[in-house]
């Protein structure tokens, strides 16, 4: 009766280990914490930013706008407003309606900032979207001539930062 029960009994034992071994190897990986799912690497939120924005008149630019940048006569103004961040930079941007081609504009502002010693860090010349970007002292322009390719229209924005400073 014991040769009969020996392979049946190490069945059983085999078994029991078996689970023995799963039961451990499974709440041993639910010992381990997950990176990603742990407390130390729940991403801390960002701290809110306080932006003030100051909706212009059209006919006005801030005290420290660079006057020597050219502005077209007669534009529609469509956005003037200026932006203080908190570390105190500020920001100044206006969109304006032009009547002048992108290429007439584009060469424009590309000659004005190469003339006027400004240094000139990219620019971008396609189609309907033009950009220069250029610095000088403590500012930085970026210049951006767009046409609407449904309406036509084009516009020119001229974004200043650092003017408050």
């Amino acid at each position: 009766m014991e040769n009969k029960n020996t392979p049946v009994l190490g069945i059983i034992i085999t078994i029991l280990v078996v689970c023995g071994l799963v039961f451990w190897a499974v709440r041993g990986v639910r010992l381990v914490k997950n990176p990603l799912t742990s407390a130390s690497a729940t991403p801390t939120p960002a701290p809110k930013v306080s932006i003030q924005r100051e909706d212009l008149d059209p006919k006005l630019l801030p005290a420290n706008f660079p006057r020597t940048i050219p502005l077209e006569v007669g534009a529609k103004v469509i956005a003037n407003y200026s932006l203080k961040m908190p570390d105190g930079d500020s920001q100044f941007a206006r969109t304006f309606v032009t009547v002048k081609t992108l290429d007439a504009n584009f060469t424009l502002y590309n000659d004005f900032f190469k003339q006027d010693g400004w240094k000139i860090g990219a620019t971008l010349n396609q189609p309907t979207y033009k950009v220069i970007a250029a610095s000088k002292d403590n500012l930085k322009v970026q210049v951006s001539i767009f046409e609407d390719p449904t309406t036509k229209v084009k516009t020119v924005t001229i974004s200043v930062i650092g003017v408050g400073k």
